[in-house]
């Protein structure tokens, strides 16, 4: 939770006790002695937490919720009877319950009253994640507008871009294929960048391409002396993806790794399993991290797969690796 949502937590729980103190003040409870309100306001409290930190860490899926609510029932039984008919009763010698209540009696009156604390927890995490949600959506049209603000500024028409590297293209084949294909390759790569980089999501296919065209442009200048392996496999098709989001890595890897070492050449391996899709990138570290690209990655996958990403950074001053989960 936020240090803002404890807040609201803490708020929310001392006007409910102030509530129930008024109520005793004014001689509205019907509770058999006052102490019992307190040991309720706990259990409920215990039902409230592990019902919304079940659901919270399951991210709202109905199934989930049906147990979280469970679970929470079962807390709150646990716990009234633990305080109330053993730690109270052993301490006090007073009991919630007259001596002819059954077992089913204490169940079904805990589970009525533990049932609004757990109804509270599930709408109480509804009200917080649309919240969130709404922030995120916020942060995300920011984003997209920064990006459309700083393309409008470059003061470039991207078709003035294209026809010109396609007429070097149509220059450069007769010259040398070599040269030819760069210019191909490379109208290929701006194409796409400009094009979708202002899209949300594209489709994975695509991306995997664009890394490969990267690639082949790298490799065209340092010719023989260059190894980068790039292996994509599973279940590609069909598949959609954050715009230009696993290029950040490539080219972490070709600005800060070793790319002419033949041994330990910089691996690339893209495997996407149902909707589960492990990216990593591990290479000999020639060049000390900045940081920031990372920063501005870790930052896109707070807002773009909250709850639905793992970023694992790894090194010993010489290797480095990075291996990204995401649920499509």
């Amino acid at each position: 939770m936020k240090k803002k949502e404890i807040y609201y937590h803490i708020a929310g729980w001392l006007l409910y006790i102030v509530y129930l103190l008024t109520g005793e003040f004014l001689g509205f409870s019907h509770i058999k002695a006052p102490l019992f309100s307190y040991t309720l306001v706990f259990a409920q409290m215990v039902a409230f937490y592990v019902c919304y930190f079940w659901v919270n860490v399951n991210k709202g899926k109905v199934s989930r919720i049906v147990i979280g609510g469970i679970a929470g029932l079962l807390g709150f039984v646990i716990v009234r009877y633990l305080v109330e008919e053993v730690v109270i009763r052993q301490i006090f010698q007073v009991s919630a319950y007259t001596s002819s209540a059954t077992i089913l009696d204490y169940i079904f009156n805990s589970l009525y009253r533990g049932l609004p604390a757990v109804m509270l927890s599930i709408a109480v995490y509804g009200m917080f994640n649309a919240l969130h949600k709404g922030e995120e959506n916020k942060l995300l049209r920011e984003e997209k507008m920064r990006t459309e603000k700083a393309l409008l500024k470059t003061n470039i028409n991207p078709g003035f871009l294209y026809d010109t590297l396609d007429y070097m293209y149509s220059l450069a084949y007769p010259i040398s294929d070599k040269l030819g294909d760069a210019a191909k390759k490379l109208l290929q790569l701006m194409r796409y960048a400009f094009t979708e980089s202002t899209a949300e999501e594209v489709d994975l296919l695509k991306e995997i391409e664009f890394i490969q065209t990267y690639i082949f442009i790298h490799q065209l200048r340092f010719e023989e002396g260059f190894y980068v392996n790039f292996k994509a496999e599973g279940d590609l098709a069909d598949k959609r993806i954050a715009t230009l989001l696993l290029i950040a890595f490539v080219e972490n890897a070709m600005q800060q790794g070793v790319t002419d070492n033949p041994v330990r050449p910089v691996r690339i391996q893209l495997k996407v399993t149902g909707s589960r899709l492990v990216f990593s990138v591990s290479y000999n570290q020639g060049k000390p991290s900045t940081g920031d690209n990372l920063h501005n990655i870790r930052r896109r996958l707070e807002l773009i797969y909250p709850g639905r990403h793992e970023l694992l950074i790894g090194g010993n001053g010489q290797t480095y690796k990075t291996t990204l989960n995401i649920m499509l």
